[in-house]
């Protein structure tokens, strides 16, 4: 969200589930004329860099085919009822967080290092379920705290 930060006494971007407080005040909002740099995917600002290309499933299609990501994304209905989406994007992590929100219902096509990043924290993430876990202290027969006599 950009929006005025009185503190800073700009124009700011704002991650809106990274606002931890916020107050009413008794003050008319005003509009504030788009920002020109602020060209990035989300929060990121910058210009692009790179474009992702993504090909969706029938079941996030359904969501993909309502949402902007970016005013100048293409997206292409495909003939199994998934989709393919272009979206320029200038900071990889940003791109990186939104893919991952779609888990295996996307591919990432290209770039290739976006594709190969994708795979590899989906990957991090699978050994997380199939690596045996230690079991917490209490179930190992150990007593998490002591006793003092």
């Amino acid at each position: 969200m950009d929006a005025w930060c009185r503190s800073a006494n700009s124009q700011r971007r704002f991650a809106i589930d990274a606002v931890l407080s916020a107050r009413i005040i008794n003050e008319r909002a005003q509009e504030l004329p788009l920002k020109r740099d602020r060209t990035g995917f989300g929060i990121f600002a910058g210009v692009p860099v790179n474009t992702a290309v993504m090909r969706f499933d029938e079941k996030a299609a359904r969501w993909i085919r309502t949402t902007q990501w970016r005013p100048d994304q293409k997206l292409t209905l495909l003939p199994d009822g998934g989709v393919s989406l272009e979206v320029p994007y200038s900071h990889t992590q940003e791109i990186l967080m939104e893919i991952l929100r779609y888990g295996s219902d996307v591919e990432v096509l290209a770039p290739p290092e976006l594709r190969q990043l994708v795979a590899a924290t989906h990957q991090d993430a699978a050994k997380i379920y199939v690596e045996q876990r230690r079991a917490p202290a209490r179930e190992a027969g150990r007593c998490l705290t002591s006793a003092v006599s």
